[in-house]
C-alpha cells in the first residue's frame, strides 16, 4: 500500500497544520518512506492508469494551508518501480482547479468530476468535469453535471455507469446540501 500526502502537523515552536507531499509504503508490517510528491496535496483523486509498471494519476486536491487550502489544477503521474522508490512526472493541468472531486477511468480516459474551487474559507462547488486522455497525456473540458457537487458520494456499477449522489451546492461555509442524484455513462 502507498500513502500519499494528506493533512498533518508541522512543529514550528507550536503545532501548525500542514498539507504534506510525503509518501510512505506499508508492506503489512512496517512503513518505509517513499519519494515525495512534486506538490503538496490533500483530498485529491488517484486513478490507476497503467500496469507493468503500475502507473497512477494524481489530480487536483487542496494545496498549502498558507493559501487557505485552495485547490490546484495540477496533475502528476506516479510510476512504480519494483524494489525501487518509483518516480513522479507531470501530467499537466486540468482546465479547472478542483479538490474533493471523484475520478473514474473509462478505457483510455479518466473523468474528474465536480469537487470544489475557491478555498476552505470560501469554497465553491463545481458542476464541471475534466477528462485526461492517457495515450496522449492531454486534458480537455468534459460534460457538465446537472448541478454542482462538492464532497459528494459516487460509485461505478458493473455496467460502467457512474451514480452521483448529494453533495454541497453553491458556495460559502454553509452551502445547501443536495438530495439529487444523476448518472454518467459513455
Amino acid at each position: 500500500f502507498m500513502f500519499m500526502g494528506g493533512v498533518g502537523w508541522t512543529t514550528f515552536i507550536v503545532k501548525i497544520p500542514a498539507i504534506w507531499s510525503e509518501t510512505e509504503f506499508f508492506d503489512g508490517a512496517s512503513f518505509v518512506n517513499g519519494p515525495s510528491m512534486p506538490n503538496s496535496r490533500a483530498l485529491f483523486s488517484v486513478t490507476q492508469i497503467g500496469s507493468s509498471p503500475d502507473r497512477y494519476l494524481m489530480a487536483g486536491g487542496l494545496g498549502s494551508v498558507l493559501n487557505a487550502g485552495a485547490p490546484t489544477q495540477r496533475a502528476d503521474i506516479y510510476t512504480a518501480t519494483p524494489n525501487q522508490p518509483g518516480a513522479w512526472t507531470s501530467a499537466g493541468n486540468m482546465a479547472t482547479v478542483r479538490g474533493m472531486q471523484a475520478a473514474y477511468r473509462f478505457g483510455d480516459e479518466v473523468l474528474q468530476i465536480g469537487g470544489i474551487k475557491g478555498d476552505l474559507i470560501s469554497p465553491e462547488s463545481l458542476a464541471s468535469t475534466d477528462i485526461y486522455t492517457i495515450s496522449t497525456g492531454t486534458w480537455r473540458v468534459g460534460p457538465s453535471m446537472s448541478t454542482e457537487r462538492g464532497a459528494f458520494a459516487s460509485y461505478q456499477n458493473k455496467l460502467g455507469v457512474i451514480h452521483l449522489m448529494g453533495g454541497a451546492t453553491g458556495s460559502g461555509l454553509n452551502p445547501q446540501v443536495s438530495a439529487s442524484t444523476e448518472w454518467y455513462h459513455q
